[in-house]
C-alpha cells in the first residue's frame, strides 16, 4: 500500500462518515468483521465492546449517527504498512476518539 493509496482510502471513509450516509459507511467493511470499541459497549451494550457481523455493525452505527446527529471526525493523519492502514480521527465530541486499524485481505478490507 502505498501512502497516496492509505491517504484515499482515509479521507473516504471520514467523507462517509461526515455526510452521515450509512450505505456509504458500510461499504467499507466486510460481512466477516468485528470491532472492538468502548463507544460499542456504552452505545450498543456489546459485551466487551465487541459488535460482530456487518449486520450489527450497521445496527451500531445507525444507534450512533441518530445519538449524534452533529457528529463530524477530523482526520489527524494516516499511518499504513504492507497491508493495513490507520486512521487517527478527531471528532466534534471529546468523548469520542477514534483510532482504527484496516487490514487489507485479499476479499478487501476488515476493520479492528
Amino acid at each position: 500500500m502505498t501512502r497516496d493509496e492509505a491517504w484515499n482510502l482515509a479521507n473516504h471513509w471520514i467523507a462517509a462518515w461526515n455526510a452521515h450516509d450509512l450505505d456509504l459507511i458500510m461499504t467499507h467493511y466486510e460481512d466477516a468483521l468485528e470491532l472492538t470499541s468502548p463507544v460499542a459497549a456504552q452505545l450498543f451494550g456489546a459485551s466487551g465492546g465487541s459488535v460482530a457481523g456487518k449486520q450489527n455493525l450497521r445496527a451500531y452505527f445507525q444507534r450512533g449517527l441518530q445519538a449524534y446527529p452533529d457528529l463530524h471526525f477530523r482526520l489527524q493523519d494516516v499511518l499504513w504498512g504492507v497491508t493495513a492502514w490507520c486512521s487517527i480521527t478527531r471528532t466534534n465530541w471529546e468523548h469520542i476518539r477514534e483510532s482504527s486499524w484496516k487490514y487489507q485481505w485479499l476479499e478487501g478490507w476488515h476493520e479492528s
